[in-house]
């Protein structure tokens, strides 16, 4: 039965987002994975003396 309500709410999570689950995590962790890049650049940007405002 349990199996059963896992894959139910698994179907309106899809039909809610217009997409399969397993498409939007991994859309999350390709978000996630640049997040953590870019914060990464900017303490490296940071730590050099140079702000991240103003440089292009």
């Amino acid at each position: 039965m349990k199996e059963h309500e896992i894959y139910m709410m698994n179907k309106v999570l899809e039909n809610m987002l217009g997409k399969s689950v397993e498409q939007r995590f991994e859309e999350i962790e390709v978000e996630e994975v640049r997040a953590k890049r870019q914060a990464e650049i900017n303490a490296q940007m940071k730590n050099k003396g140079k702000g991240v405002e103003g440089v292009y």
